[in-house]
């Protein structure tokens, strides 16, 4: 019996969540589906972890206090210099993580520095956001704690090891949730997360964990299997129930997935030792890497592609193990290739689902490497009835299908190649979204203005062809995001971008800042400019003049000064595009040369204007946030992302998947709660046969190894695991 999921109440506008969704098996009264779309990974405390000092402002509190300039933390113009407490490493890095020497810290209330879609180091998960998304049609989250000792070291923070982040992270979420009941609460299980989205219509959050040594185990030999149970057990007693095995450097566990030369580094600061490749079909290789005097291995000898020769180790296997027994989700992401199989193979035969909460995926990837989802695995994670959350930011894409063309790489464009691929490998269910949001990850760029087509410039190396075709890019975007109220930022901030002196000269800049100003109904005479110091009076007095153009209801009031200039002439040619007109021949030479270029980005203007039912505009302070320009800037913005999905080309019956996607969670982790069930018998089988091959060099089936070591035939897997334990 085939039931439609009606959406529940969306305040935002917008149309991009009006389809609903079909529900097709059989519905007893207690298990009656959710509506809303999961977010499968978020950091809304990782301002508590790298040390508690890396990443500014707090998520929760007045936006006035929490969200205040950022030069406590990372000083004058966000040099990382004169930190109390800080040191050259520290700033160093502040400035390497965020993307160059310095940034702009503005806070609360300018917002000019601040959150935008390519920082790194701030806060974007302000309570104020979270609700916001929530308005837009998020119903479940998880929020994983997040830690790296080496950054937090290197910050000047507290020096907090991992298992200190995730207590300390997890208090704060706890906490945070807590005063804001009103919307949000903790889901400890799949019925509370039924009741709290079915019943009570509100987000229901469940708590995670990504770090790089859990239980602080760096080696494999630095816990029993007794230890790692203990520790699994408590994480479930304090309510942790997604959990990663592995993160960004090799563990007691297992190894991580090869796709950036800098886990080279962290591997060999926290563990003292270099990662170790063996070739495969990727274009990922490790390359050279400079760490002072240190010896960084020959890789020259490793043909081809490089993913990590580990997988999972024998306590890896152990720990996978009983996290199944605890019904907690099992995160694949950022495992090697090896470990992704090892933990299948498990998975199988446990009839135990998996999740990869937010993966890119190896057939949709220009440039492949480990970290991405080969399609095999996939359809594995299919067939046990697991979830793939698709990543926030795609980067550059390859168009997948004739539906949405990516010609706009980063954006709505990218993520929605990678959905397409994911709902249909999934037969059009069991698929999210993973934002990564305070993950120390880009977000998801506009598709107008400065930084339109954001990723396309990242590229080394690329050719002229591949620049002339960037213009092409920029210029081919069209419906953008309707929003019901205008934009009231104008500043020159706004329209400083990758772009510039490449497809937009510096007069087409300025004119996007004229029509921002035109837009938000300033007045330009008393309007805000930057410091002589950092602009000309020229340039501003011109941005003022064709804003003022666009005021003008007839010739009658444009300007024409005594002394003459060109104030009456750039008036004059934005009035005439605003009033739809062309220069006649007596106006001057300047009319007609700059008519056209105003008309260029004014129509670029226009196209941001979607045909979308108009979605209410987000404010903070000074600021407001726009999709078109702004891309992902905060957590808030989702619902304008996936309002931009639905203009880019998405059909409601393609974002159908999305907005089920917090009842496939659900039932994904009820089939894991089952399964968890089981006698423990049932569980080991596979695991024991693993370390008796790997560890004592015994082949066979699971009789095989029961006979080698003397154990009974009616003795079960307890027995062998006892016996096994004496010998390894």
């Amino acid at each position: 019996m085939s039931v439609h999921v009606e959406p529940r109440n969306v305040p935002l506008g917008g149309d991009y969540w009006q389809g609903g969704y079909d529900h097709a098996e059989p519905i007893p009264s207690s298990r009656e589906p959710v509506w809303g779309f999961a977010d499968l990974h978020a950091h809304p405390m990782s301002h508590l972890g790298f040390g508690g000092r890396l990443i500014w402002g707090q998520p929760d509190g007045p936006i006035d206090q929490v969200l205040g300039w950022c030069t406590p933390a990372h000083g004058p113009g966000g040099t990382g210099l004169f930190v109390t407490g800080s040191n050259p490493l520290g700033a160093a890095l502040t400035a390497f993580i965020e993307g160059g020497i310095g940034h702009l810290v503005g806070g609360y209330p300018e917002f000019d520095g601040w959150p935008r879609f390519t920082t790194m180091i701030h806060q974007r998960m302000h309570i104020d956001w979270i609700r916001r998304a929530y308005d837009g049609g998020l119903r479940l989250m998880v929020a994983h704690a997040v830690n790296n000792e080496l950054l937090a070291a290197a910050s000047g923070g507290q020096n907090y090891d991992d298992r200190t982040a995730v207590e300390t992270q997890i208090r704060g979420m706890k906490d945070m949730v807590s005063r804001h009941t009103d919307f949000m609460e903790i889901a400890y299980s799949p019925s509370d997360a039924r009741r709290i989205i079915g019943q009570a219509n509100k987000l229901a959050v469940v708590l995670g964990v990504e770090v790089d040594s859990l239980g602080n185990w760096e080696r494999e030999t630095d816990a029993s299997d007794e230890q790692v149970r203990e520790y699994l057990h408590h994480l479930y007693q304090i309510g942790v129930r997604h959990i990663f095995p592995i993160h960004l450097a090799n563990n007691a566990f297992g190894g991580i997935a090869l796709y950036n030369d800098l886990f080279n580094g962290l591997n060999w600061a926290l563990r003292g030792e270099f990662l170790s490749p063996r070739s495969a079909d990727v274009d990922y290789r490790l390359g050279s890497l400079v760490l002072g005097d240190i010896r960084i291995p020959d890789y020259s000898h490793v043909p081809g592609g490089h993913v990590n020769m580990l997988g999972l180790t024998a306590r890896g296997n152990a720990a996978v193990q009983e996290m199944m027994q605890l019904g907690m989700v099992i995160d694949t992401d950022h495992m090697s290739w090896d470990a992704v199989d090892d933990t299948l193979e498990l998975a199988e035969a446990n009839d135990y689902p998996l999740v990869a909460g937010h993966t890119a995926f190896r057939d949709t990837a220009p440039h492949r490497d480990e970290y991405q989802r080969r399609p095999d695995q996939i359809d594995r994670m299919n067939r046990l009835g697991g979830m793939v959350a698709v990543g926030l930011h795609q980067g550059e894409i390859r168009t997948y299908g004739n539906r949405v063309p990516s010609d706009a790489p980063g954006s709505t464009k990218s993520w929605a190649q990678a959905y397409l691929y994911a709902i249909e490998h999934m037969g059009r269910e069991r698929v999210g979204i993973g934002t990564d949001i305070n993950g120390l990850e880009g977000k998801a760029a506009p598709r107008f203005g400065l930084n339109a087509c954001y990723d396309i410039h990242k590229q080394d190396g690329e050719s002229e062809q591949r620049r002339q075709s960037r213009s092409g890019y920029v210029y081919a975007q069209t419906n953008g995001v309707r929003y019901s109220q205008p934009i009231k930022d104008y500043r020159a901030y706004r329209f400083e971008g990758v772009l510039y002196d490449d497809v937009y000269n510096m007069e087409e800049r300025d004119i996007w800042e004229a029509i921002a100003l035109f837009s938000s109904g300033a007045d330009p005479n008393s309007a805000e400019s930057p410091p002589v110091t950092v602009r000309d009076p020229w340039r501003s007095g011109k941005i003022k003049n064709i804003a003022k153009g666009f005021r003008a209801t007839s010739r009658n009031q444009l300007e024409n000064p005594f002394l003459g200039g060109n104030t009456f002439n750039e008036q004059l040619a934005a009035y005439l595009v605003h009033q739809g007109q062309y220069p006649s021949a007596s106006d001057s030479a300047e009319v007609k040369r700059i008519h056209p270029v105003i008309k260029r980005i004014w129509e670029r203007w226009q196209t941001m204007q979607g045909s979308n039912t108009p979605l209410i505009r987000n404010y903070a302070g000074r600021r407001d946030f726009d999709i078109n320009l702004d891309g992902v800037a905060h957590y808030g913005l989702l619902p304008d992302f996936l309002q931009d999905l639905k203009n880019v080309g998405l059909t409601n019956e393609d974002l159908a998947p999305l907005f089920r996607s917090a009842e496939d969670y659900i039932q994904l982790w009820e089939k894991c709660e089952r399964l968890s069930e089981r006698e423990p018998d049932s569980w080991s089988e596979l695991g024991l046969r693993k370390i008796a091959r790997e560890r004592l060099g015994i082949n066979g089936g699971f009789s095989v190894v029961r006979d080698v070591f003397g154990v009974p035939q009616i003795a079960g897997v307890q027995s062998l695991r006892a016996r096994l334990r004496q010998l390894v």
